[in-house]
């Protein structure tokens, strides 16, 4: 009977240590995430390529006269994590690896894609006007050709000239699209000599094709943008009650200068320059409108955020809390049984 009983009570005991280190996997899993040795270093790479990406902007943006000093910080910070992350991968210590990359890619956010934005806007500037030209020029030439008769004895001639042209100018694209700023400038502005030198050879008049053409675009850039300066403002007179619009306001005015000028550039028949002052104004005066959008929404959406937060640390907090309740009673029950053993043992 004695012998059953503790029999019985090991089997119990036995149970329970089981059920203990069930309890403190599950307990181990819920507080912590574990990564191998492929998840560190992969995750590190993926940060370390885009490293490499921004230090090659970097030097495209010093060529082109940029201001570089904030990305060089970012770099440098960036840089200075992935090194730490190393460091715990040769130290095999692979959840502190990742992480750290992790935190090495929240501080890089979307930093490389604005960053080539503002590169391509400034650095490659230059470029993407005379790439711009061309392409007007390349249209009118589509023009001309389509106006000239193929029975024309200089037609092979000249359809040669505007392959060619065709070629210079997407060659001119394929270098902008890899930052070669330089030699995307220069294929288009030899685009630019065959297309006149096409207009020559037919005997035609480049600015009788050219201009009408670019003054149609700039007209009908600039009516958008007066479209959309329209909306910004019926948006901020329809804006909610106590909602503040004045930044939007701000942005409205300079949208309306913008326009302003691109209507002057094109009585001064700078036409490319007016359809990019009026594409400038509109993006103003759009995100104007954005600025009231987010101005009604943001108060709400700042207590809805805040009462996720505090429910989600809520509801972590009690599960994590209930489970070591669990496992508090689960020792209380191991050591009772042991004292229950101990006791059979001395009576028998």
């Amino acid at each position: 009977m004695k012998f059953n009983l503790i029999t019985n009570l090991s089997h119990q005991a036995l149970f329970v240590a089981l059920a203990l280190f069930i309890s403190f996997s599950i307990f181990n899993v819920a507080l912590a995430d574990t990564y191998d040795e492929d998840d560190a270093r992969d995750r590190i790479e993926e940060v370390e390529d885009e490293i490499d990406e921004l230090d090659d902007l970097i030097t495209i943006g010093l060529a082109g006269e940029m201001d570089t000093d904030d990305a060089e910080e970012m770099r440098d910070d960036v840089q200075e994590i992935i090194d730490e992350a190393r460091v715990e991968l040769n130290k095999e210590d692979y959840d502190d690896a990742y992480e750290l990359a992790e935190e090495a890619d929240d501080l890089l956010g979307d930093y490389v894609d604005d960053f080539a934005d503002e590169v391509d806007e400034e650095a490659g500037a230059d470029a993407r006007k005379l790439i711009g030209e061309a392409e007007d020029w390349f249209s009118a030439a589509e023009d001309l050709m389509d106006d000239t008769d193929r029975d024309d004895r200089k037609y092979a001639e000249a359809d040669d000239l505007f392959d060619e042209a065709e070629r210079l100018l997407e060659e001119a694209e394929d270098h902008f699209d890899d930052r070669d700023y330089d030699d995307a400038g220069v294929s288009a502005y030899t685009s630019k000599d065959e297309v006149e030198e096409l207009f020559d050879l037919l005997g035609a008049d480049l600015d009788d094709y050219l201009y009408n053409e670019a003054r149609d675009e700039a007209d009908e850039a600039i009516e958008d943008a007066a479209d959309a300066i329209e909306d910004a403002e019926d948006e901020i007179e329809d804006a909610d009650e106590g909602v503040d619009t004045d930044e939007a306001e701000d942005k409205l005015e300079e949208a309306k200068d913008k326009l302003e000028e691109a209507k002057s550039a094109v009585r001064s028949q700078d036409y490319d320059e007016s359809i990019e002052l009026a594409e400038e104004a509109e993006a103003m005066a759009e995100e104007a409108e954005e600025m009231v959008d987010e101005a009604e929404d943001e108060d709400e959406d700042e207590e809805e955020n805040e009462d996720e937060d505090a429910g989600d640390d809520s509801d972590e907090e009690m599960s994590v809390e209930e489970l070591r309740e669990k496992l508090q009673e689960l020792i209380q029950l191991l050591q009772l049984l042991i004292q229950l053993r101990d006791m059979m043992n001395a009576l028998g």
